[in-house]
């Protein structure tokens, strides 16, 4: 099967992908298709992708490893069931080291290093425990922004704060209560990897559950150290 990194380079909501091996039977590949744009979608102004900020490489400790990387996170294409502790329902995962999106996995048969977000529908309208979007990374932290031209010592900080719930439940995503165009979540992650997750464009999609796509800039730092 594959891995692949979902882009929507020219703000025109199609992607094109990068592939990579994977020895996980389970693992289907990423959807490429464009995401819905439904009557209830929140369209972009003019475009879907930010325009680019002009980033130092280095910073006061800090590499950029990866600068506005386009990303397209879709919801889980069906509400799983939870039994068993959800294991088989359908998953969406952004892996925060590489910064790519899974699609089509399971909760119960995706193996990650843990410095990841899922996204799952599990149980009668999203009830179950650890449904919606979820940082898996026990040591990691995640808080939100409202600024994109952000330091990564700021994007640190503002983790810091934990100012989002985790997991953002169905429920919250259904109602854009948490996450909004032109917001952002900063992680910092176990490995100590900061991450900014800019959300440029938000579609509904109410033949599934109402549920969310996020158009995505992501810009990652690493400590020089590391």
């Amino acid at each position: 099967m594959q891995l692949l990194q979902e882009r929507d380079p020219a703000g025109s909501g199609s992607t094109t992908a990068a592939t990579s091996q994977t020895d996980n039977p389970d693992r289907s590949p990423a959807d490429t298709s464009p995401p819905a744009t439904s009557g209830t979608s929140s369209q972009a102004d003019s475009t879907d992708q930010a325009d680019p900020i002009d980033r130092a490489t280095t910073a006061a400790g800090w590499r950029l490893t990866k600068d506005d990387e386009p990303l397209v996170i879709r919801p889980p294409g069906a509400e799983g069931d939870a039994f068993a502790s959800c294991a088989a329902s359908p998953s969406t995962f952004v892996e925060l080291n590489n910064l790519t999106v899974i699609t089509d996995s399971n909760h119960g048969s995706y193996v990650a290093d843990g410095q990841t977000l899922e996204y799952m529908n599990c149980g009668e309208n999203g009830t179950a425990p650890s449904s919606g979007i979820k940082l898996l990374d026990g040591q990691g932290i995640m808080g939100s922004v409202q600024k994109r031209n952000i330091s990564p010592a700021e994007c640190r900080d503002a983790a810091r704060q934990a100012n989002l719930p985790n997991p953002i439940t169905i429920r919250q995503i259904q109602d854009d209560a948490v996450l909004k165009k032109n917001t952002g979540i900063c992680v910092e992650t176990s490995a100590k990897n900061v991450v900014l997750l800019w959300i440029n464009r938000v579609d509904a999609h109410p033949d599934n559950h109402d549920l969310r796509t996020y158009l995505i800039t992501a810009t990652q730092w690493s400590p020089e150290s590391s």
